[in-house]
């Protein structure tokens, strides 16, 4: 499964540019990745394109060859180990295609998730 599709790109990158722009809990949740085989979750917000040395790249580039990019994702990271396991911050694309569970499992993208950031914050209950 594609974590990134072109229109997932766009929201990311439109994101990250109005980011200073909105709150937390204003932010639309653009991807929800999960693992199947355990309880962690990312609800990604936005997100920057970026080299092999981590630099970002310009954005018409990242259009056009979204799939060739790392990707510097944010969002509310939920590692699903309980309390205190979870938290706003940053996580890499490659680090989620990294993840490999029982039978060659992967990170899977929740296709049918809408919301944003203050719904999950409220689930979480953290302050909005």
């Amino acid at each position: 499964m594609k974590l990134i599709t072109k229109p997932i790109a766009e929201a990311l990158i439109a994101a990250y540019k109005h980011s200073a722009e909105t709150g937390e809990s204003g932010k639309n949740v653009v991807a929800k990745y999960f693992t199947p085989w355990a309880n962690a979750t990312w609800y990604i917000s936005e997100g920057m394109p970026v080299d092999a040395d981590g630099a970002p790249c310009p954005d018409e580039a990242a259009l056009v060859n979204y799939a060739f990019y790392d990707w510097h994702l944010y969002g509310y990271c939920d590692l699903g180990m309980g309390p205190g396991c979870s938290e706003l911050g940053y996580v890499m694309l490659s680090d989620l295609h990294a993840l490999k569970g029982p039978a060659g499992l992967t990170v899977e993208r929740d296709l049918h998730y809408s919301g944003t950031m203050a719904d999950v914050l409220k689930k979480y209950g953290e302050a909005a």
